[in-house]
């Protein structure tokens, strides 16, 4: 997920997206296709970021900081073995007590928990 948000050999600064598509390759090799409303960054035409933070400078390169991750369309992931993993055992059997580890194993639909 991590290479999703990196984007190689290229210094980007808000000021470069602008209203007309441009495609970033990242370090994934996930090809974005970026463009500029306003504050919004719209992504791929069917994701919309707001980016929180903007060019923030690091010896290495310029960070922007999102408020949604970029997955690739291939990734599944079980949710019940990622809260076990993060030791949310209490998180997670309060979900299955109240009839919600449906939520958690629905990989159709994103849901914030």
């Amino acid at each position: 997920i991590l290479l999703n948000h990196v984007v190689p050999d290229k210094m980007l600064w808000t000021f470069d997206i602008t209203e007309t598509p441009t495609e970033f390759t990242t370090l994934y090799g996930m090809k974005l296709n970026i463009k500029k409303e306003g504050k919004i960054f719209v992504i791929d035409d069917n994701d919309s970021e707001i980016v929180s933070l903007t060019d923030n400078v690091f010896s290495n390169g310029v960070v922007q900081f999102l408020d949604n991750l970029l997955l690739p369309p291939d990734l599944k992931f079980d949710m019940e073995m990622l809260l076990e993993g993060l030791e949310f055992s209490t998180t997670l059997s309060a979900l299955k007590t109240a009839g919600l580890d449906k939520i958690i194993k629905d990989q159709t639909e994103a849901h914030t928990i």
